[in-house]
């Protein structure tokens, strides 16, 4: 009997024990978005779709400056 309280007893403390879950969480959330942006990229790179929006970018600030 004393050995299922002990086991009993155990395993509400392994439940309740939270420690350390908010990080793990908020390393999951920055692996996944780590994966959106490197998919993200790669699609934009094979697109050259980057490329052409630098390449727009640079000729509005040209187009500013003179």
């Amino acid at each position: 009997m004393t050995l299922l309280v002990s086991l009993w007893c155990r395993v509400l403390t392994v439940r309740r024990n939270n420690n350390g879950q908010a990080s793990v969480e908020y390393a999951l959330v920055l692996l996944g978005a780590a994966v959106v942006a490197s998919l993200l990229i790669a699609w934009a790179s094979k697109t050259k779709l980057l490329d052409d929006l630098f390449d727009h970018i640079l000729g509005l600030i040209k187009n500013k400056a003179g």
